[in-house]
Formats: C-alpha cells, structure tokens, sequence
C-alpha cells in the first residue's frame, strides 16, 4: 500500500510507464540499502531502478533511471 502511493518524480516519461507498470503488477521492489550514483560516485540512490541520485540528476537535468537527457516529468 505505501509503493502504491509512492511518486515517480525525476524521471522521463518513458521511466515513469515502467514504474508505474511495476507497481501495478507487484514487481516494485525496495532497496535495502542505498546504491552508487553514476555521476559522483557516492552511495546515495536511495530510489529503487535509478542510477543517478536526486541531486546530480536535478543539476545535470537528465532523468535519474535512464540518465537520458529528455523531459522531466514532476
């Protein structure tokens, strides 16, 4: 029930279907722990199915799932 109300933001709209999908089906799962960003190397991707922290994705403007630079969905 808390996945189910969880918002995807910071991602194109493409990663956001895939959520959502996953989600829906009850494929969504949660990290453990945090994961390493690809951009400053730090363990701060605290979102399942990202590669990108919130911060570095913010600033470079790219989408935090597929790190493509597209229109980011709020």
């Amino acid at each position: 029930q808390k996945i189910n109300a969880k918002l995807h933001d910071g991602v194109c709209q493409r990663c956001k279907g895939i959520l959502e999908w996953r989600v829906k089906f009850s494929k969504y799962k949660l990290l453990s722990k945090p994961k390493k960003c690809v951009k400053c190397l730090q363990k701060t991707v605290k979102d399942p199915y990202h590669i990108i922290c919130r911060p570095c994705a913010g600033k470079l403007e790219v989408c935090a799932k597929c790190g493509k630079e597209e229109e980011i969905v709020i």
